[in-house]
């Protein structure tokens, strides 16, 4: 299985790194939105985690790009994000997010659970 994380925070890339490896869970990485839509095209991840504030394509735009592709569109996306409005969230989950977790109401042990999760379904 392939992850891709979508992060500026080289600390919490580094966390998921290692926690989905021990799960024998492939992971890519990237900083922002055209980086992480370039490595999905090149190696479709079952998982993406991303973050909605990113430099070059925003997550809402990454988003919307994964689920227009005939390649990526049946990829799960989790939004991780430390954006809380309704709007945000809504706007996520209209555009295809499977799940959208607020940073700051979930641990890093957390979103990595979710993610194993995800992926096990």
């Amino acid at each position: 299985m392939r992850v891709l994380i979508v992060e500026k925070d080289d600390v919490i890339k580094t966390v998921y790194q290692s926690e989905l490896h021990q799960q024998n869970i492939t992971v890519d990485l990237a900083s922002d939105g055209k980086e992480a839509y370039d490595l999905a095209q090149k190696n479709k991840p079952d998982l993406i985690v991303t973050e909605l504030i990113l430099p070059k394509m925003n997550g809402f735009e990454l988003l919307e790009k994964i689920k227009n592709d005939k390649k990526l569109k049946d990829v799960k996306v989790i939004i991780s994000s430390l954006l809380a409005q309704k709007s945000d969230i809504d706007e996520a989950i209209t555009l295809g997010a499977h799940k959208y977790l607020q940073k700051d109401l979930f641990s890093q042990k957390q979103v990595v659970e979710e993610i194993i999760k995800q992926l096990m379904e």
